[in-house]
């Protein structure tokens, strides 16, 4: 009852980014009673990089259940690119925590990106969304230097700027679970690379709560 139980869903498209997933799946707690479980979701149906991931996922799965149950790796497949919200999808109902942390594959989490959420959780007990904070890297050239010069990238350091953001991306946003809101899904209508899905699925959320009769 007094534990804290968060999911963490990340769409696996990148081959070869290993380096990438080890970094989420050995994020870790500083406190007793939370149960993670990690769900990649291969959106990729090259044979490799399932393997690859299964691989890595048996790996840390053995190291881990020698100390604890508390984390555990899931990896789930379909032999196809459907795209980031259907991957977002797959991994969000087959959850079954009370919160769902949303990564993408191609993000350096802090490591103490769990805590800041739980005690986001502590403090906001009411929230149904928490936006985290994606810093992104320095421009290198001509395309990433007009990226930010133009400042597309806003949204990802939303958390920063604003205490009640309309919105968040998706590259680090902790939601609900699915078991409270199972109507609420990203809409494939998006682009598969992903772009506007994230928007929706706040949005969703901002509807779906009043019209339970829900804060």
């Amino acid at each position: 009852p007094s534990g804290v139980c968060l999911d963490v869903v990340v769409p696996s498209y990148r081959k070869n980014n290993n380096d990438y997933l080890r970094r989420i799946a050995t994020l870790r707690a500083s406190r007793e009673g939370v149960y993670v479980k990690f769900w990649f979701v291969v959106d990729n149906p090259c044979k490799d990089h399932i393997n690859s991931v299964k691989e890595l996922s048996n790996e840390l799965n053995v190291k881990q259940l020698e100390k604890n149950g508390n984390y555990f790796i899931n990896v789930i497949h379909y032999g196809a690119n459907r795209g980031a919200s259907y991957a977002r999808n797959t991994g969000y109902n087959y959850s079954t925590a009370d919160w769902i942390l949303f990564l993408d594959d191609d993000v350096i989490p802090d490591e103490n990106i769990l805590d800041a959420y739980i005690g986001g959780i502590k403090r906001f007990p009411d929230a149904k969304v928490l936006a985290g904070m994606t810093t992104l890297p320095e421009a290198t050239n001509n395309w990433t230097t007009m990226l930010r010069v133009c400042n597309v990238g806003y949204f990802y350091g939303i958390s920063k700027l604003r205490r009640h953001p309309p919105w968040a991306v998706t590259a680090n946003l902790l939601v609900r679970g699915s078991r409270y809101n199972p109507t609420i899904q990203f809409k494939e209508c998006y682009p598969k690379t992903g772009g506007g899905e994230d928007i929706d699925l706040v949005y969703q959320y901002k509807d779906f709560y009043p019209s339970c009769g829900l804060h």
